[in-house]
């Protein structure tokens, strides 16, 4: 291995707790969002990664855990990137409706190959599902500890621990892998962290870029016509490319329809309220 890769990766290795460490923050006031929050509980935290501030609607909130859902494909493309678990982004891996039969919800785009980038973009789960035993317990184990990522739980034979549980990770914990992963790279190479904001890019305002990740899932497993549980985590740069602030939204809500647009809507107002977002 190249040595100044190698000491950049030590470097961020030895960042990364220090990034995931929560500050004391400041509280942020829900009350003037109210009209477009209604019935809906959320939870967000922001870090500004030009200085040192940072902020969150609830405290005890912000601490709690929760299944990551579909956010987690950001830590597990890096993964899949850096354990070489896939030959590359744009390899295709066949759909076996054999092993992976089509659930009622899939849409049309799960329903074909994927490569890991369409993956990503599509959410498609069953690609991460395959992904598991290629990536193997000991790479999980040594990259969720370099980001420091909630509870860190890959139960032996799971396949979808991401996805209603075991694993498990705070709004807190979120904003600050996010803000590593800006910052520092959190130990992946520049090369990974490229592809991974190739297609987690979200929006384009003027002087800037937003990248970004929604997840989501019943409350109540298997229950996808009750309430859902869901986030919007990712991080802004400028358009130089420096890193501007990283956050993370959980919101529930009586239906996944309620949490659909507003996860994303809701984050990126909440950031301009806080100037993190470029003008």
């Amino acid at each position: 291995m190249d040595l100044s890769l190698l000491l950049r990766r030590v470097i961020a290795a030895l960042l990364a707790p220090a990034c995931a460490q929560a500050s004391e923050c400041q509280r942020l006031d829900l009350a003037p969002f109210q009209r477009q929050i209604e019935t809906r509980h959320v939870s967000f935290v922001a870090v500004d990664l030009r200085g040192s501030a940072c902020w969150e609607t609830n405290p005890a909130h912000a601490a709690q855990r929760h299944p990551p859902w579909s956010t987690f494909k950001i830590p597990h493309l890096l993964i899949a990137l850096e354990t070489k678990a896939v030959a590359s982004a744009d390899a295709v891996t066949p759909w076996d409706p054999a092993k992976r039969p089509a659930a009622g919800y899939w849409p049309p785009a799960w329903r074909q190959g994927q490569s890991l980038s369409s993956a990503f973009e599509r959410s498609a789960a069953w690609y991460f599902q395959d992904l598991v035993a290629k990536i193997g317990p000991s790479n999980y184990a040594l990259w969720l500890s370099r980001f420091q990522y909630g509870n860190r739980r890959v139960p032996l034979g799971s396949d979808d621990f991401w996805l209603g549980g075991p694993l498990m990770i705070s709004p807190r914990e979120q904003a600050r892998f996010l803000a590593c992963l800006a910052t520092t790279g959190c130990g992946a190479s520049p090369t990974t962290v490229g592809i991974l904001e190739a297609s987690a890019l979200a929006e384009v305002p003027g002087n800037g870029r937003l990248y970004g990740k929604t997840g989501s899932g019943p409350l109540v497993p298997g229950q996808f016509d009750g309430a859902f549980e869901g986030w919007y985590v990712g991080y802004v740069r400028d358009k130089d490319s420096t890193p501007v602030a990283a956050f993370a939204l959980y919101a529930t809500a009586a239906r996944f329809s309620e949490l659909r647009a507003f996860r994303q809507e809701m984050a990126v107002q909440l950031l301009h309220a806080l100037k993190l977002w470029p003008t």
